[in-house]
């Protein structure tokens, strides 16, 4: 009895999850403006041709309006199209857990100091709500209120990096008009001879080509032609000016995966390191990726094992402080002698130098 309940609902499962992909294509053919070929359909619903022409049929003959054309780039090749209807309509309708989401997306956004993409989902909002009726708008937003205040979407104090809006605004947009941007950075360092700190500014012209989102610093990434990348830190940059001078990304060098090669945002030596967790705490590191191209395993005894290869000796220390006693850093040899020279260089305030990769400086390859 209970093998043929399991099966019945394994089926309904089956059947509930084929129907939110119907409605998931026929969204899709409905949003695209030149709609979508019978490959298009193969890949989006992972079926035969076979399939994807009896979908097509049922589509033509259900209560959508669907129009059948040549393809403008193959005209071997059919393109379907749906047109909008009240239909469609009620399947875009906004839910009100949409609207939560949107809210909290922009809170978010906020506490990371991204203002000008708060600000637009902001407007997505409103838009949406300006296109509800009175009655419907008032009931939506009580709603969304309630949903998130119910579900306690509360957010720990924390310190919080304060970066300057109008340098951030500048440098994405120098990174998405591909144009060279200047700015004045701040250095920190002790006069030798005094002791005392001492804060320059220079004129930095970069070629932007990302940004870096770290716990304690946001960074801007530049890279010049056959040199290694620098970073900067946005909050010690002011006066940021697109130039009206271009240039051409690298193709060899890809940031996502310059990000990767460090733990947190620092760049430093890279070494390969392994954290072994106590049994007490492998259930809660577990819950944690520690870096994209880590391995990890379970010991025999419980405890939880992870390794990868990164730069960012310092975050790592900072990292792990938090664990306690209950991790153990099996390699590399005098991890935590190296952990001490980093923050001695850090301690140092930024003094530019070969060592020091936050202030500017390219990254030191072993």
């Amino acid at each position: 009895m209970k093998k043929n309940e399991e099966k019945k609902k394994k089926t309904k499962d089956m059947v509930y999850g084929k129907l939110i992909d119907m409605f998931d294509l026929v969204l899709e053919m409905a949003s695209k403006t030149e709609g979508m070929t019978l490959k298009e359909i193969q890949a989006k619903m992972g079926c035969s041709n076979r399939t994807a022409k009896r979908i097509i049929k049922m589509l033509k003959y259900s209560f959508f309006d669907l129009i059948t054309k040549k393809s403008d780039i193959n005209p071997r090749e059919n393109q379907y199209k749906i047109n909008r209807s009240k239909v469609i309509d009620y399947l875009t309708n906004i839910t009100t857990d949409e609207i939560k989401s949107l809210r909290l997306a922009k809170v978010i956004l906020e506490d990371n100091n991204l203002y000008d993409e708060a600000k637009k989902l902001s407007k997505i909002n409103d838009k949406i709500l300006n296109s509800y009726k009175y009655s419907q708008k008032l009931r939506c937003e009580v709603d969304v209120d309630a949903l998130i205040e119910s579900q306690c979407f509360i957010y720990m104090p924390r310190p919080k990096i304060i970066d300057d809006p109008e340098v951030l605004k500048q440098i994405k947009n120098a990174i998405l008009e591909v144009h060279k941007l200047r700015f004045l950075y701040e250095y920190e360092h002790k006069d030798e001879n005094t002791g005392k700190k001492i804060t320059e500014e220079k004129v930095k012209t970069v070629r932007p080509y990302g940004i870096i989102y770290g716990e304690r610093n946001h960074y801007l990434v530049s890279k010049e032609p056959n040199q290694p990348p620098k970073q900067y830190i946005i909050s010690k940059m002011k006066d940021a000016e697109i130039l009206k001078e271009s240039f051409n990304f690298e193709k060899e060098f890809n940031i996502s995966d310059f990000a990767k090669e460090s733990f947190g945002a620092w760049h430093g030596d890279t070494i390969t390191t392994t954290w072994e967790f106590s049994k007490e705490v492998a259930d809660e590191a577990r819950r944690f990726i520690f870096h994209p191209n880590e391995t990890h395993y379970d010991t025999e005894d419980g405890k939880y094992v992870v390794t990868f290869t990164a730069d960012g000796i310092l975050e790592m220390g900072w990292h792990l402080k938090m664990w306690g006693n209950s991790v153990k850093v099996k390699k590399p040899r005098g991890f935590w002698k190296k952990v001490k020279e980093a923050q001695a260089r850090c301690d140092r305030l930024y003094k530019p130098s070969a060592s020091d990769k936050a202030d500017g400086s390219s990254k030191k390859k072993n």
